[in-house]
């Protein structure tokens, strides 16, 4: 999954390679795939699977470059097994409706909480430079320049968890500092501009679980 359980806390990471999606080729994903299911009805109402089927593959491609970790028969990159659930005789429209949005919004959660890690990932690698320009000598995961590491343990870390990590990073390095360095010193004014706008993106990923979450609850309530 993109969210769920918190993964510990920073400092115990395992370093994990994780690629990173340019989010701006999200747009030209989201056109093909509402290109595919704009054909999935025909004239005479029978269903086109082939369209389900390449809309859900490619789904499936943004799953996998974003780095989101959905399985399941939902998120497979199988043509054929797709196409086939399509045909199935107990399948309507309505399902292959319901079970493309279910794909788009977790891609949605998926896609802000990847832009937050990025953000994040930049500040911890920032702060760390300012660990190593100061002499400060702390070590761990947390002080790292791993931008995979960091942005793994990110990526399975929920809101909160990821929220805390930066509070004890900035909070650590300042004790490095010295009270009058920190009014002029250039790069943590950098830094402390860049934990203002991960704190938005993060802000921002929540709102948009909340929201989600909400909506779901809505739906079976009826």
């Amino acid at each position: 999954m993109c969210y769920g359980a918190p993964a510990g806390i920073e400092s115990q990471e395992v370093p994990v390679t994780s690629f990173k999606f340019p989010t701006r080729n999200l747009f030209i994903f989201t056109l093909i795939i509402w290109a595919g299911l704009a054909g999935m009805s025909a004239a005479d109402g029978n269903l086109n699977c082939d369209a389900y089927a390449n809309a859900a593959v490619t789904q499936q491609h943004q799953n996998v470059a974003i780095g989101c970790g959905y399985s399941g028969g939902a998120w497979s990159g199988d043509f054929i097994g797709h196409r086939n659930w399509c045909l199935r005789a107990d399948v309507v429209m309505e399902n292959l409706t319901d079970e493309d949005r279910a794909r788009a919004g977790a891609l949605e959660i998926c896609l802000a909480k990847a832009q937050a890690c990025d953000a994040y990932t930049s500040l911890a690698i920032s702060e760390n430079g300012l660990n190593r320009q100061y002499q400060c000598g702390f070590t761990g995961g947390r002080w790292s320049d791993n931008g995979a590491g960091h942005r793994a343990w990110c990526m399975s870390a929920s809101p909160e968890d990821s929220l805390n990590e930066m509070q004890i990073r900035s909070d650590t390095i300042k004790t490095c500092l010295p009270a009058d360095e920190q009014l002029i010193n250039i790069d943590l004014q950098n830094v402390l501009s860049k934990q203002q706008q991960t704190l938005q993106m993060i802000s921002n990923f929540s709102k948009i679980l909340h929201d989600t979450s909400m909506s779901v609850i809505r739906k079976i309530g009826g």
